[in-house]
């Protein structure tokens, strides 16, 4: 990080984050809401507010849930405590995420001045990312968290210790979206290049790390939902959206009457997920043509 404190880099910077928080506050004045609507804002929302109270991660009908990942509700339940249960807390932290300079930082390494320049003022420029600013949803954090992952990667000093700092990111990645998992292939493919015993001992490390910050809440979902599930359930309901006689591309939910068939016992969350997903890969599998997803 030497040397970008000075200009011209911290001119780049300050005038990325600059445009990036302007524009962004700018949306959330004017199209931000809190409103929940077809979407999963009422899930964080009251998941959120459960934590923040003291009655645990639980659902609008008080039960114990894992259907998403808890890292957006768990933060905004910190705000709560600290402030109140102000719902509009979460355009706030949309807004002041600097998840475009950030990216700056990352080009920067990876190309030069121009294309960080370019990454950055893109990024701020983004509509969708400026678009999710207004919403209540876990969209522009988990950005946020993954930028903070390749700016880790890129300038962390190159020794095995370094693992374990990127595999704790990685946990904390995967428990505000569970697609974050997936981003274990980057620090993997950056050190690809190592020789085959080093790759070997700090990809261990890595997955080590990342299995550690996983594994109390794993725990806590094998004692309150009495099922193993290293993250969350969504994924589930997600294959079904895409894969059902109704499937057409965009959103579908599953009717009342095909969950009812999941029954009550012994969770009725677990047993509804593991219905969608046996649903999904029986119509998948024979119209494999036809699948939407």
């Amino acid at each position: 990080m030497r040397g970008l404190a000075a200009s011209p880099y911290a001119r780049d910077i300050a005038l990325i984050a600059g445009a990036t928080f302007v524009l962004r506050l700018a949306w959330v004045l004017v199209y931000g809401r809190v409103a929940p609507g077809p979407n999963d804002s009422i899930y964080y929302q009251i998941t959120a507010s459960s934590l923040a109270s003291g009655g645990g991660y639980t659902n609008l009908e008080g039960e114990s849930t894992a259907n998403r990942p808890p890292g957006f509700p768990f933060l905004m339940s910190i705000g709560y405590r600290l402030v109140g249960e102000h719902l509009k807390l979460a355009l706030g932290l949309n807004v002041v995420l600097a998840t475009a300079a950030l990216l700056y930082l990352v080009a920067l390494r990876m190309f030069d001045r121009t294309g960080a320049r370019v990454a950055g003022g893109l990024f701020a420029l983004l509509p969708g990312s400026i678009y999710f600013t207004g919403l209540y949803l876990s969209e522009t954090t988990f950005i946020f968290a993954l930028v903070a992952l390749l700016a880790l990667a890129m300038y962390l000093p190159d020794r095995r210790s370094t693992a374990v700092v990127l595999g704790v990111a990685l946990g904390l990645t995967a428990l505000t979206r569970g697609e974050g998992v997936l981003m274990l292939a980057i620090p993997l493919a950056i050190w690809w290049g190592l020789p085959r015993g080093e790759w070997l001992r700090r990809s261990a490390v890595l997955l080590i790390a990342m299995a550690v910050t996983i594994l109390p809440w794993t725990v806590r979902n094998a004692v309150r939902m009495d099922s193993f599930i290293p993250v969350a359930l969504n994924a589930s309901a997600t294959l079904w959206s895409g894969h059902n006689p109704t499937a057409n591309g965009g959103p579908t939910y599953a009717p009342d009457s095909l969950l009812a068939r999941a029954g009550e016992e012994p969770n009725r969350e677990v047993a509804q997920t593991r219905l969608l997903r046996r649903e999904a890969i029986s119509w998948g599998s024979a119209t494999p043509t036809r699948s939407s997803g």
